[in-house]
């Protein structure tokens, strides 16, 4: 039995020495109570502060100005998707900037349709403020239309409508200066009209709406060389546009404008060693009057369409396993002038240009179910707004 309760002696002889054990009972006592409390999680228990999550980065959104001649630049509320014009904007550009793509959030490219460039920027991480990269403008092709950067961002293609080819160049790490992928400019054909890359960093694949096919080349991971796939170029309806890959690089889909009908977009298999196409079953889908843009949000679930004839934009899901596409119930969603399509890093929030009215649209995207709704009135953007870009890229 613990000491405490072993007091002898005789009162009042002892007294003196009964207080004392008295006392030292009542620490021995308070000593195995907090003990007890410590080891039972209790009172006394040092409890660790949980880790606070790191915050998301910001997001910038630019779209080009063609008749302008410049950039405008947006800060992204990461919560609600509300667009704050950035300090500076909008940013000087070359004649007739049109597509847009950033590469690793550090860098943002532009391709000049008129005067037939690519202009390069550094992206401020914190401002979104843009600053021209050394040696920028750098020569293009004949009319520049579409843009892409490779996953690992280290290549830029560039699709040149008029010349019918690919100018194709490495980026600076440090600077983001370009320079020419030895054999540019890739391919020929009739006029190229969209550009986009596989996620893997293996594939580079372009709608040519003069000839009606798309045509098809691996990457050289080393030197970002393209060569065609064999098999291609792979036939595409009557006028192949807009077109983009997959998350899971597993399917292609192309918005096509038949003559006299409404438009579908077309769905192919990428053979992922080869990167050949095949038509999905089911394919073409049909989505609405005169589709242009396609983008899918991050988790692959849903895509949308700029319907230039409605103007509205086509909300389809996206079936994982077999890549075939469906109309969302409440598809098509409304929109005032619909052209260029971006979404952001999250995947909560989407953009479009609307070139005839000066300004940008937002829409929250439904998690669960793909619907848009828009996020209060057009913010006003530059003369003829047409790319659309958001930094960092998904």
């Amino acid at each position: 039995m613990n000491s405490c309760f072993r007091i002898t002696g005789h009162w009042p002889e002892d007294v003196t020495l009964r207080l004392v054990l008295a006392r030292r009972c009542v620490v021995s006592l308070l000593i195995m109570l907090v003990a007890h409390l410590v080891g039972c999680g209790g009172v006394g228990r040092i409890v660790p502060t949980a880790p606070t999550a790191p915050a998301p980065p910001p997001e910038f959104l630019y779209v080009t100005n063609y008749s302008s001649n410049n950039i405008s630049a947006f800060s992204i509320n990461t919560a609600t998707g509300v667009l704050t014009p950035v300090v500076g904007s909008p940013f000087t550009a070359g004649t007739g900037p049109n597509p847009a793509a950033v590469a690793s959030g550090k860098f943002l490219y532009v391709g000049n349709s008129t005067s037939n460039s690519v202009s390069g920027y550094t992206i401020d991480q914190s401002s979104g403020a843009l600053t021209s990269v050394p040696g920028s403008p750098f020569a293009a092709g004949t009319g520049p239309q579409a843009i892409a950067v490779d996953s690992s961002a280290r290549f830029v293609y560039l699709a040149n409508f008029w010349s019918a080819n690919i100018s194709a160049y490495s980026i600076n790490a440090s600077t983001g200066a370009l320079s020419p992928v030895p054999g540019s400019p890739f391919g020929s054909g009739g006029t190229f009209y969209g550009i986009t890359a596989d996620p893997a960093g293996k594939f580079v694949y372009v709608s040519d709406n003069g000839f009606l096919r798309i045509s098809a080349f691996a990457i050289d991971a080393t030197s970002g060389a393209l060569t065609a796939v064999p098999g291609g170029p792979f036939p595409a309806g009557s006028n192949p546009l807009g077109l983009v890959v997959h998350p899971s690089g597993k399917f292609l889909y192309v918005t096509d404008v038949p003559p006299a009908s409404n438009g579908n977009v077309l769905a192919y298999s990428i053979d992922g060693t080869t990167g050949a196409l095949a038509p999905l079953t089911g394919s073409p889908f049909a989505v609405g009057p005169q589709p242009l843009a396609v983008s899918i949000e991050p988790q692959g679930k849903f895509a949308y369409v700029s319907l230039i004839g409605g103007p509205t934009i086509a909300g389809l899901t996206i079936n994982s396993t077999s890549g075939a596409l469906t109309q969302m119930a409440a598809s098509p969603f409304p929109a005032q002038n619909p052209l260029g399509v971006g979404i952001d890093f999250s995947g909560k929030f989407l953009y479009v240009s609307n070139p005839n009215l000066n300004s940008v649209g937002a829409y929250t995207i439904d998690g669960t179910t793909g619907a848009l709704t828009a996020i209060g009135s057009p913010t006003a953007a530059g003369t003829g707004p047409i790319g659309i870009a958001v930094s960092p890229a998904h």
